[in-house]
């Protein structure tokens, strides 16, 4: 296929992965896009990409070193989610070469790497953003590297091509590709194209270390000063180092007079923020934090004033209040009514206990025994006053509310039962008896005193069992009751055996 280096395309991998197209090409390495057909997923397929001139003696190691890195990045990836997955790895031969070609395959992102999308911001001439939003694109990319320098492994190829941008929920985060697999392409091309040197060690975000060895071991510390400066790069938009030609980049990157910094390069943070740069840009290694975690703690903190990072999909919503909610608000008694205390409309104590107790109030559930019925009509007795504990509010006067005339009790129509007794005073009052007397709230004095009345009654007919003539005059006093009156006729004639 054209413009397709090592025409892979329509071949199968390993028993599980067809190549399907070509996605791009880097320095030493080609990426397809592939078809995982025992899942039926898709795939990226990243293949080391070596001279079909190069000495077999040469191409063994570079090869074991490829494979190296993939068994590493499958390890890590395992355990951080921000590092691509790594799901096989292997060799296969190039149809067009013969050639031996090791491969690794991965995950794969719809999106674009880093490098991709800050170019294609400059080509729209879009100029920096806030180190909120450029510490939530790189957060991603922060935690994978501190796992792995956690696991005391170092990537030592931190640029903007390695760092992929996904979309996670409604916003977007970071990836690191090719753990281990980057460096030992990058060692793989220094012993294949020596000429080019430092060019294929990206020298541009490459730390001092890397460029001259006098200058310490690398570590998780180079890490940090390629991380620090993408983070600028992002912040800005343009490249904090910008030279085009290698020994011109060497020599500024080791130069301790010209280190980078936010503010040399433009960019307006705090002096806090500031102070973390320069940290992290030191010349020795010694100086700088020693892990991407250390980095980014520091730089959090720094920024803590004015840095929210709250993912969209984090942010709480209120919520709407139900159906039963808004009833139990419109329930609730209005507080600090304009309505004048005399003119509020009353609620019977029952309605009111029963209002009480819905709403969840255990201390209202009944009226207190002082307090007046509505239904009486009678003024109820002013409340004892209790001393107050703190001194009386004033309030404004309201108008006096003109006085409630008494009210009178409605006029009932007879019952069937009473209608009965009227006609049959025996049957009802049998009929009285076994009937619940209706609660009439107000009379109940009445009834005290009629209950009263009969007991005295039958304690009067206890009193002159034995004598008929008490008899006539008890039932003669008997009082009225269920509308039937006693009759006052002259008593039965009473023989000493009995009743006539």
């Amino acid at each position: 296929m054209d413009g397709e280096p090592l025409d892979l395309v329509g071949d199968i991998l390993g028993d599980h992965f067809r190549v399907d197209e070509f996605a791009g090409e880097g320095l030493l390495s080609v990426v397809y896009k592939g078809r995982h057909l025992s899942v039926d997923a898709t795939v990226a397929i990243k293949c080391l990409n070596l001279p079909p001139t190069l000495d077999a003696a040469l191409a063994r190691p570079i090869v074991d070193n490829f494979q190296e890195g993939c068994r590493l990045h499958y390890q890590l990836a395992r355990g951080n989610l921000n590092i691509a997955q790594t799901i096989a790895s292997g060799t296969t031969i190039a149809p067009r070469t013969g050639a031996s070609v090791p491969y690794l395959v991965r995950e794969w992102f719809e999106g674009e790497s880093l490098g991709r999308h800050l170019s294609r911001r400059r080509e729209k001439r879009q100029t920096g953003r806030s180190l909120a939003e450029t510490m939530r694109l790189l957060g991603g990319l922060a935690d994978g590297l501190a796992y792995a320098h956690e696991q005391k492994i170092a990537h030592l190829s931190v640029h903007p091509s390695n760092v992929f941008l996904v979309r996670v929920g409604e916003s977007c985060g970071s990836k690191v590709l090719d753990f281990g697999v980057g460096s030992a392409v990058d060692a793989a091309a220094a012993g294949v194209r020596p000429n080019l040197g430092a060019q294929i060690l990206f020298p541009a975000y490459a730390a001092p270390e890397q460029l001259h060895r006098l200058l310490g071991e690398t570590g998780p510390w180079t890490d940090v000063y390629a991380l620090a400066l993408m983070v600028l790069e992002t912040l800005s938009d343009r490249a904090v180092i910008e030279d085009l030609e290698v020994k011109a980049t060497v020599d500024r990157v080791l130069d301790p007079k010209s280190r980078p910094s936010a503010h040399g390069h433009g960019v307006q943070v705090s002096d806090a923020v500031e102070r973390v740069f320069e940290r992290a840009f030191a010349l020795d290694p010694n100086e700088r934090y020693a892990d991407a975690r250390g980095f980014w703690t520091a730089l959090k903190a720094a920024s803590a004033d004015v840095l929210r990072i709250v993912p969209p999909f984090a942010a709480k919503k209120k919520k709407n209040p139900t159906v039963l909610q808004r009833l139990r608000e419109r329930r609730k008694p209005f507080e600090g009514s304009l309505i004048p205390p005399g003119l509020q409309p009353s609620m019977p104590p029952a309605v009111e206990a029963s209002r009480l107790r819905s709403d969840g109030d255990v201390s209202k559930t009944a009226p207190s025994p002082e307090m007046p019925a509505a239904a009486k009509g009678t003024a109820a007795p002013p409340p004892a006053a209790a001393a107050p504990e703190k001194p009386p509010v004033k309030e404004a006067p309201v108008a006096k509310a003109p006085a409630a005339k008494p009210a009178t009790a409605p006029h009932k129509a007879p019952s069937i039962s009473k209608i009965a007794a009227a006609k049959n005073p025996s049957a009802g009052k049998m009929a009285a008896a076994k009937a619940k007397p209706e609660f009439d709230p107000a009379a109940p004095a009445a009834k005290i005193d009629a209950a009263t009345k009969a007991d005295g009654i039958a304690e009067a007919l206890a009193a002159t069992s034995s004598k008929p003539d008490s008899i006539a005059k008890a039932l003669a006093a008997a009082p009225v009751r269920d509308g039937a009156k006693v009759a006052s006729a002259s008593p039965p004639t009473v023989k000493a055996g009995g009743r006539e």
